[in-house]
């Protein structure tokens, strides 16, 4: 029998591709103060896995937040993977601080995003968006003061499709009030 001789930097070097590619990886990090609690947020990303958003008070995750499936790579979208980016703000009328997280799953001819509003509430990091928030490259949001009529509180206009490409403009437009007493998001009937 005859012995193959592989160079032991060989072995670690293809151990450490394979290790690198599978591992889950911090691809954001941030200090956040809240009223009660000063926190970390951490984004994670990890090939072939939806992405995470993670709150961690000391060692302890308080709150975590994992993105919907349909952010997986697919085989279709093998070379692919969905990311996540988060950003804090400080909106006057709402809870503060703001945490607003985006996923995003590069597509073919468009992009998908997740996007959760996330603050603290009577102590706790809670989800504020009543409803799941999915958008693509043609619609968006709104997270401000509105007008006089509606207060603060958020829009969201989505792209109503026609045909199989893209046609007229056409959008449904969600409101939603800032219920100061409940503090949440409520929708408005259109």
């Amino acid at each position: 029998m005859k012995l193959i001789s592989i160079p032991l930097i060989t072995i670690l070097t293809i151990l450490l591709v394979e290790q690198a590619h599978a591992s889950p990886k911090v691809t954001q990090a941030a200090l956040i103060n809240f009223k009660v609690n000063d926190v970390t947020v951490l984004a994670v990303e990890e090939l072939g896995k939806s992405p995470a958003l993670l709150v961690l008070k000391g060692n302890e995750i308080i709150y975590s937040a994992q993105f919907g499936e349909h952010f997986v790579a697919t085989e279709e979208f093998a070379y692919t993977n969905s990311f996540l980016r988060f950003k804090s703000f400080n909106i006057e009328g709402l809870l503060s601080p703001i945490l607003l997280a985006v996923a995003a799953a590069p597509g073919g001819s468009d992009e998908g995003f997740e996007i959760k509003i996330i603050s603290e509430k009577d102590g706790k990091i809670t989800l504020l968006n009543p409803d799941p928030i999915f958008i693509t490259i043609q619609e968006g949001i709104f997270l401000k003061y509105i007008s006089s009529k509606y207060g603060h509180g958020m829009i969201t206009w989505n792209f109503q499709w026609d045909a199989a490409h893209y046609g007229p403009y056409k959008y449904e437009i969600c409101i939603y009030r800032w219920d100061r007493k409940n503090q949440n998001l409520v929708l408005l009937k259109n």
